[in-house]
């Protein structure tokens, strides 16, 4: 099941550094997001072994694997952009879910300082 019809433009997969780490330690941040995005390229350009290598760690079948992978690549990011009106998505749903008494600013979410991540 999917929740794209009933909440649209909505960043399922997010990374998230303490502000102490981004402060002292951006290069370790910076490597990560690195990391991480290679990943997500990989399995963007290698399906077939994306469904393998997911099957065998899930312990499913590549039939269902395969079935979900255009639905899951489709709500990764490739470079860590967020697109503003999932932001404004976030911003409400921390307030109406009673995690946050105001909505916060944009700014106190996201830090763009690391983003677009290019890799080579």
């Amino acid at each position: 099941m999917t929740f794209g019809d009933v909440v649209p433009n909505f960043h399922t997969h997010v990374v998230f550094a303490r502000d102490e780490k981004i402060r002292n330690d951006p290069d370790l941040v910076q490597r990560f997001l690195k990391g991480w995005f290679t990943i997500a390229a990989y399995m963007r350009d290698r399906k077939a072994e994306t469904i393998k290598s997911v099957a065998a760690t899930m312990r499913l079948s590549e039939k269902v694997i395969e079935e979900t992978y255009a639905i899951e690549i489709g709500m990764m990011s490739f470079d860590g952009q967020f697109d503003p009106k999932a932001l404004e998505v976030i911003r409400l749903s921390l307030k109406d879910l009673g995690i946050s008494e105001i909505m916060p600013a944009t700014a106190e979410m996201y830090n763009g300082r690391f983003v677009p991540v290019k890799i080579n």
